[in-house]
């Protein structure tokens, strides 16, 4: 790939429901000597009270859905019902998740601590996660819970695992697999683990030694600005911005690049049927290349002033906030939190490899490029390439070609752009860009392209029929 001798590192947050026989829970207390019967007939209001959801989440997780205990806890999650009889889990299933891990290679702790050593892996709860009805162990596990009935003996809650800080090896990925692997058992196990719908996969991408460079993160915002409908085709609805089966909160990096009000511009639409082309209206609610491009890479521009522009909250596609942590804060990382809660090691291998390929890109592009001191224009260097302008055929593959992904990559995430297509169920707005002499281009809906990753618009095989030109290496 593009880039390669970049020493990327990267960390991930993988969001997942555990599921637990009664006789491990039970052999659990017992060798803690807790004395804390389990009950498992909770009424609803007793189940709305014990909800430890947040207010954020209290529309998505309306009760505490695990059993209960009746001893003792003083751990923080314990929290008893209004009368006192019973509690939620403390940190009961986290341990009993630690006991399948490899060597138990994991330390577990409250989300709510401050966590800054990620020289190790840790198991921690999620209070945005729950644990699921009978029917859907049912559904997940069916090779170990055959029917309702038997999952009357089988919990769930929900829990994340996070890894320690890798670097982009395969040895890393054969480390997550393991670890995954681990979680989720075999059929004669008494336990297993699986994705819901609320769950994500959250990759961090930092640099070992130092923050990743301002000009690199300026090239990422200015990729992932005009590609994010297309890299949002890789996923389900539920993770794309706007979406309306959307269920988490995953707001667009754009939003400041919006125009306010829209406007209304020519475009020349072709018509394949008559072989001609019109000059329609077409409202643009996105600015200019030329006018994203005066911002990101403004004269004087601080890290600060571009995490501003690419939205400085954590709830967003990429979460940039985290660039601005002070040394007692955490890691200094790019958070890449649109990926669905996955547990199958090659998903987790290439969306990786693509995120990390993005930040190789961009950091490129940044070693190639020379900015106008005064104007802020971007150009090309001498043997390197730039976006020039939106175009209707745009293509999460015109990434691929531009970073050199694996072929095994292409068909991969090509496979899920293919997927997914077509399972959106409306949007709540859509976005037009307009182009720099405001007569064409758009950002396009994703997944146009081969699904396999190959092209068949460049002609002559330099990539400037769509807008870049290619290193000498991808050429």
């Amino acid at each position: 790939m593009l880039n390669n001798t970049l020493p990327i590192t990267f960390g991930v947050e993988l969001e997942l429901v555990f599921a637990f026989h009664e006789t491990l829970l039970q052999a659990h207390l017992d060798k803690g000597n807790v004395g804390a019967p389990i009950v498992k007939d909770i009424a609803s209001k007793v189940r709305k009270y014990l909800s430890r959801a947040p207010l954020q989440y209290s529309q998505t997780i309306t009760e505490y859905t695990s059993w209960a205990l009746t001893g003792r806890s003083s751990h923080a999650l314990a929290k008893r019902s209004h009368d006192g009889k019973i509690r939620c889990y403390g940190d009961e299933p986290l341990q009993l998740a630690h006991a399948v891990l490899p060597s138990q290679l994991a330390y577990v702790h409250d989300d709510r601590d401050h966590v800054m050593d990620f020289t190790q892996w840790h198991l921690t709860n999620d209070s945005s996660l729950s644990g699921v009805d009978k029917a859907t162990l049912v559904r997940k596990l069916g090779d170990r819970i055959p029917d309702v009935a038997a999952a009357y003996n089988w919990d769930s809650y929900g829990l994340e695992l996070v890894s320690r800080v890798l670097p982009v090896t395969d040895a890393s990925f054969t480390e997550i697999s393991t670890m995954i692997t681990a979680l989720k058992g075999t059929p004669t196990s008494l336990h297993g683990a699986f994705p819901t719908p609320l769950c994500g996969l959250h990759v961090h991408v930092g640099l070992p030694s130092s923050p990743i460079p301002l000009p690199t993160l300026q090239h990422l915002a200015y990729i992932l600005t005009m590609y994010e409908p297309q890299i949002s085709a890789m996923h389900p609805a539920h993770r794309r911005e706007g979406s309306s089966a959307a269920n988490v909160d995953i707001a667009s990096n754009r939003d400041a690049f919006l125009l306010d009000p829209a406007k209304v511009v020519k475009k020349l639409v072709f018509n394949p049927l008559t072989r001609s082309a019109t000059r329609k209206n077409r409202w643009v609610t996105m600015m200019s290349l030329d006018q994203i491009r005066k911002q990101i890479f403004a004269p004087g521009i601080t890290l600060k002033g571009v995490v501003d522009l690419m939205g400085n909250m954590k709830t967003h596609i990429v979460n940039w906030s985290y660039l601005l942590r002070g040394p007692t804060d955490g890691p200094t990382t790019l958070e890449f939190r649109q990926h669905e809660g996955c547990l199958y090691g090659p998903s987790v291998k290439w969306w990786v490899l693509f995120v990390t390929g993005l930040v190789r890109l961009a950091d490129h592009l940044a070693g190639i490029s020379t900015t106008d001191a005064v104007t802020g224009e971007t150009n090309a260097g001498v043997v390197g390439y730039v976006f020039h302008e939106w175009h209707d055929n745009m293509s999460y593959v015109d990434l691929f070609e531009m970073m050199g992904f694996p072929e095994e990559g292409r068909r991969w995430l090509g496979g899920q752009v293919a997927y997914h297509a077509g399972t959106d169920g409306g949007t709540k707005r859509e976005v037009t860009p307009v182009s720099d002499d405001e007569e064409g281009g758009d950002g396009g809906e994703g997944g146009k392209g081969a699904v396999l990753g190959k092209r068949d618009r460049d002609d002559d095989g330099d990539g400037d029929d769509w807008g870049v030109r290619l290193p000498p290496a991808l050429r």
